[in-house]
């Protein structure tokens, strides 16, 4: 019996030895040991009021690639502008989704929504894009 047991501390003393540098990570030094996947929160979509009368109202809008405008609509016409163009795409509610193929530099006309017509612009894209809306208050 006590051979036994001067075998098996002997062994345990050896295992301990080839372990040496092996030894098993604590919790905390397991998590450093493994890379941590940072991914950066998305961009925000930034709409900034530019002029805001009466007469007109005019925003720029920057949206992200894989943002959304918030669900809105517009009860007058309007001008849209693209400083940077890209492929939108346009959810309306009750209808299908449709992508715009919006281009750099150019500008277009888009009359007042219809009744109960709501609608957002999904960035699907993997660049941002700016436009700039200008809206007549006074038109309908």
């Amino acid at each position: 019996m006590r051979k036994a047991t001067a075998l098996a501390a002997r062994l345990l003393v050896i295992s301990f030895a080839l372990l040496g540098s092996h030894r098993l990570p604590t919790t905390a030094a397991a998590t450093q040991a493994q890379p941590q996947k940072q991914t950066a929160p998305p961009a925000p979509v930034r709409v900034t009021a530019e002029i805001e009368n009466e007469d007109t109202h005019v925003w720029k809008v920057h949206l992200p690639p894989k943002q959304s405008s918030s669900l809105h609509r517009h009860n007058h016409p309007r001008v849209v502008v693209f400083l940077t163009g890209g492929p939108l795409k346009l959810l309306v509610k009750a209808a299908q989704p449709r992508v715009l193929p919006w281009q750099s530099g150019k500008a277009y006309w888009l009359p007042a929504d219809g009744p109960g017509e709501y609608h957002t612009y999904l960035n699907d894209g993997d660049r941002p894009i700016e436009f700039i809306y200008i809206e007549f208050e006074r038109s309908r």
